[in-house]
């Protein structure tokens, strides 16, 4: 459970002659991470291998992908055939996709430009259409001002004689104007009205005067209407109406007809997108091979339950004609890493992840946060009915959601079912003690915080448990450190986590012996000393000199010996440091489930007082007072939830990865569809 996926090193040669299938079964088996061998292709005196020049293909590919951004996403009815096509590509391309690259020319290719002209043809209309009504509506809005003049628009401007002018502008302009047009002339003709602050006029004077009307017009700040419409404002307004109410049937109708290209045509875009680029793919990956005229070469490497599949695989298509060269990680490689959990622990995989990829080598510590994180969660959240909520969500979100929030979902069932017997330990059900809805049951962590009686020894027993949960996973950490250098051989410097173990459980037990069983407190004076040296003083040295014992044989000079001395007097002293305040750390445990308690004792209190205030108590104020307490334990789980998920997640990154985590892996990355 605790071990990665043991890794082998793979060359495989074969002829070029079955270059393309076998790339294209690797591609749909998925087992082999493939490493860049062509930078060393020139050791052997093969050619680095270059990538097929996929062009067309990825035009097309590029195509196809702007034609489904203008369809659009696949409607939910259209999901189920993503899947299909999904496992269909994870088949073989013969048997069901039934295409070689001459359908990419011969049939895609066509289908893809005939797809194109039509969607081009309806993309142009629907942009002509929204231009049209653009502009028709801004033409509504600028008449919409003048719809209570009578007179034709086709009035407007020069005619026999005179100038017509119709113009808005403020109000408060209008006797300047008036001003200015008896500057210019005394033979003029002005009818106005208002539309609330505006005010809308029409101007007749003789053309002889136009210049200098339109410079008087202007300076006072009306603006004047340029059309050339003919009818009244109001004719015009109805008759553009009447052509926008045409111009959006015609778009509903191309819209329609684009609906109809997407029906009709989108599955087979999809399954086509899917094929280029899995070609495209297919091409990129053969610029990491080496080759010659007559073989190519390909290394990677491959999980060791996989090489069995691969080898079958290898002789089936190349009939034998390949050789298959299989080795062990040597100790100056650096293997991808692939965890190798049960398919529920995938989320947990991922929180890892956060933190960092174990490197080759080391222990897997994904069971491990898989297991204490619900704990600490439950830990912190403990109530058996906030914890049934818990997994009823994770549990609607599993059967409901997908991709990673579906994966995420097996972490709050996990979370619930601790929270759940947590609260069983702590006799609490939505906020409640068991006592108080007359459930006869004696929790054994029970607190009884709000409810009366004497606490102060459920507290301190809460704090003890959850100082003793810490340092029980501290221990695991430094155990999971001692794994690790065993599992790399590197047994003289396993000393270290040894003395590590040593001197934190032995300061744990003297701290225990002397002031909880001996009855000393902290005068350390009065401690046993023979039993302070024995547990404190050795475990000490060797991490003083545990880094020079590591690296016995190798000193090359009395300062390098005497710089790790150093090195190992900090790092001890450190480690005293860290142990003391992690271990502390893991007082939130504690904390954080007395503030959860805490907040519903609130709410229930704050739920009564607000309904007998409101209601005075009967039917109508147990209704209202059960209306907040519904709301406010909603909001608290939500809120408190996230809180205690980031404590627990917190306790694993900051207090135990550090004892044991080096990271610094790469991802196992299979070339795969």
């Amino acid at each position: 459970m605790l071990e990665l996926k043991k890794m082998r090193k793979v060359d495989l040669i074969t002829l070029q002659g079955y270059r393309r299938d076998l790339i294209s079964s690797l591609h749909q088996k998925g087992i082999l991470h493939i490493e860049n061998f062509s930078n060393k292709a020139g050791e052997y005196g093969l050619d680095a291998g270059k990538p097929i020049d996929k062009s067309e293909i990825h035009s097309l590919n590029l195509r196809v992908k702007r034609i489904l951004d203008v369809l659009g996403k696949p409607e939910e009815s259209d999901k189920g055939f993503l899947e299909k096509i999904k496992s269909t590509l994870k088949a073989s391309d013969k048997e069901k996709l039934g295409y070689e690259l001459t359908d990419i020319k011969n049939d895609y290719k066509p289908f893809i430009e005939n797809l194109e002209e039509r969607l081009d043809s309806l993309e142009e209309r629907l942009s002509e259409i929204n231009s049209k009504l653009k502009n028709l509506k801004e033409t509504r809005n600028n008449l919409g001002i003048y719809k209570s003049l009578g007179i034709p628009l086709s009035f407007l401007g020069e005619g026999f004689s005179t100038y017509t002018y119709i113009g808005q502008g403020s109000k408060s302009n209008l006797k300047s104007l008036k001003n200015d047009l008896e500057k210019i002339t005394e033979t003029y003709y002005l009818e106005t009205s208002e539309d609330g602050s505006n005010l809308v006029l029409v101007l007749n004077v003789l053309k002889e005067h136009k210049e200098e009307v339109t410079k008087a017009i202007r300076r006072n700040n009306f603006d004047l209407l340029e059309t050339e419409l003919e009818n009244t404002p109001k004719e015009e307004i109805k008759t553009i109406n009447d052509k926008i109410k045409e111009l959006k049937e015609k778009k509903e109708k191309t819209k329609r007809q684009l609906k109809g290209l997407k029906e009709n045509h989108l599955q087979r875009l999809l399954k086509i997108n899917e094929i280029l680029k899995k070609e495209l793919e297919r091409g990129e990956v053969q610029a990491k091979f080496g080759e010659s005229k007559q073989v190519f070469v390909i290394e990677g490497w491959i999980s060791k339950n996989n090489l069995k599949k691969l080898k079958n695989l290898v002789n089936d298509i190349t009939e034998g004609n390949s050789i298959i060269d299989v080795k062990e990680p040597k100790e100056n490689e650096k293997p991808p890493v692939e965890f190798d959990n049960p398919w529920y622990l995938g989320a947990f995989e991922k929180l890892t992840r956060m933190y960092g990829l174990p490197s080759y080598g080391e222990l897997d510590p994904t069971p491990i946060l898989a297991l204490f994180l619900p704990l600490f969660f439950g830990f912190m959240f403990g109530d058996f009915g906030h914890g049934i909520i818990v997994f009823l969500v994770g549990l609607g979100l599993y059967k409901y959601a997908e991709g990673t929030i579906k994966e995420f979902s097996i972490v709050l069932l996990f979370c619930g079912f601790f929270a759940m017997i947590m609260g069983l330990l702590y006799g609490e059900f939505m906020g409640m003690p068991f006592s108080e809805l007359g459930i006869n049951y004696h929790a054994p962590l029970h607190v009884g915080l709000g409810h009366g009686g004497h606490i102060q020894d459920a507290i301190m027993r809460l704090l003890l448990l959850s100082l003793g949960v810490g340092v029980f996973h501290i221990g695991l950490g430094i155990l999971m450190d001692l794994g690790n250098r065993i599992k790399k051989s590197d047994y003289l410097s396993s000393i270290v986590p040894v003395a590590k173990l040593w001197v934190y459980f032995g300061a744990i037990y003297l701290i225990i012996r002397e002031t909880l069983m001996m009855g000393h407190g902290f005068q350390i004076m009065e401690w046993n000393f023979p039993l302070m040296i024995a547990f404190l003083v050795p475990p000490l040295i060797i991490l003083v000199f545990g880094e020079l014992l590591a690296e016995y044989g190798e000193i090359e000079s009395k300062r390098e010996a005497i710089s790790l001395i150093g090195e190992g007097f900090f790092e001890a002293f450190h480690d005293m440091l860290g142990f003391l305040s992690n271990t502390f750390s893991y007082s939130r445990l504690f904390a954080l489930a007395l503030v959860h308690m805490g907040l519903f004792i609130a709410l229930g209190k704050i739920s009564f007082v607000f309904s007998d205030l409101i209601a005075g108590g009967g039917i109508l104020g147990y209704l209202i007072w059960f209306a907040i307490y519904v709301v406010g334990t909603v909001f608290i789980l939500g809120l408190d939830g996230v809180i205690v998920f980031l404590h627990s997640l917190r306790l694993h990154f900051y207090e135990w990865f550090d004892k044991f985590f080096s990271g610094g892996g790469r991802s196992f990355e299979p070339f795969k569809m």
